[in-house]
């Protein structure tokens, strides 16, 4: 299942063995999405709602 990410979401249980990626979704991700700068969807396990892995879209190349 893929959702947008949400306050609901376990970010400080996620894992893909990448400090950077890891950090990211944990601490910036949440801030980025206030500021409008991207928008950050999560693949949610079935059954355990867990955060398997997560894809960032961004509109910094967009032309205001």
């Amino acid at each position: 299942m893929i959702e947008l990410l949400d306050k609901k979401h376990k970010r400080n249980e996620f894992d893909c063995g990448k400090e950077l990626l890891n950090n990211y979704l944990k601490f910036q991700a949440g801030q980025d999405i206030k500021r409008k700068l991207s928008v950050c969807f999560v693949m949610l396990d079935k059954h355990s709602q867990n955060i398997q892995g997560y894809y960032t879209l961004s509109n910094n190349s967009i032309p205001l």
